[in-house]
């Protein structure tokens, strides 16, 4: 089986500062073997990078990018499954499971001990993913 990871795992090891050499030898060690990044991973990452509050912190954020899409690679995000992923938001919304996303994390983001995903939008990724086989990782050990 194979994992798509989020963002959010992407964030945290990067804000730790850990290399993403290590990230991937812990993922296999728990069995994974195909490990991609979804466009949509990408772009979240990017506005990152741009968000940066120095030059010196968007070139570390830049280096780290680099490294992450040279050793990670991108499946991409089909109509069919932004379709989906439309459907599962705007359902979410319906009900007030709506996630500002990260510069307004919702309280469970926020009691996270490890800064993870909202459930609703977890639970999202998980069915957008379905469609390819693949399992979203939103927090890694």
């Amino acid at each position: 089986m194979g994992l798509v990871l989020d963002s959010s795992v992407l964030i945290v090891t990067e804000r730790e500062a850990k290399p993403v050499s290590g990230l991937l030898a812990t993922l296999q060690q728990h069995g994974e073997s195909e490990i991609m990044l979804s466009s949509i991973t990408v772009v979240e990452a990017e506005h990152g990078l741009h968000r940066a509050q120095t030059p010196e912190q968007a070139q570390d954020r830049r280096n780290y990018l680099d490294t992450v899409f040279a050793a990670i690679p991108v499946q991409s995000f089909s109509k069919e499954m932004a379709q989906i992923a439309a459907k599962v938001d705007a359902d979410a919304r319906k009900v007030g499971h709506f996630d500002p996303g990260p510069d307004h994390p919702s309280p469970s983001q926020q009691a996270s001990p490890i800064n993870g995903v909202e459930p609703s939008r977890a639970r999202a990724l998980k069915k957008v993913v379905g469609a390819t086989g693949l399992e979203p990782v939103t927090s890694c050990v």
